[in-house]
């Protein structure tokens, strides 16, 4: 029989974060340049943090490996508070729908919140 291993990622390295003051902050600077009525995004929401990511393609033998041995590699994470889930937010200011998706499931996506409240948010609260 074929063994199944389920292995969850080690570790994630962000090399450039940005905080935002809200959601439609975020919208507003991520989609910026996307048509009046388009529908962007999506973005990742979990537990209150809304969340935009860009990871390194594994396109050289080094991120290969980093990718096989559990870690990733993102080049930009922007993040912004937001306390009640929606699936769609609609920006005024550029005029696009942005959709949003619950990864509250996933325990990565949970690690990365747990991280951010401890490292920036915590902060904010003193």
């Amino acid at each position: 029989m074929t063994e199944i291993l389920f292995n969850q990622r080690k570790e994630i390295v962000v090399l450039e974060y940005v905080q935002y003051n809200d959601v439609d902050q975020l919208i507003n600077a991520a989609f910026a340049g996307a048509p009046r009525g388009a529908t962007v995004g999506p973005l990742r929401w979990v537990d209150g943090i809304v969340m935009l990511f860009n990871p390194l393609p594994a396109t050289n033998e080094f991120l290969t490996r980093q990718l096989i041995e559990g870690r990733l590699y993102w080049d930009h994470l922007a993040f912004a508070l937001m306390p009640r889930y929606v699936q769609n937010r609609i920006s005024d200011t550029i005029g696009v729908s942005c959709s949003i998706v619950d990864v509250s499931n996933l325990s990565v996506f949970k690690d990365v919140a747990q991280s951010i409240r401890n490292k920036f948010l915590v902060k904010a609260d003193i």
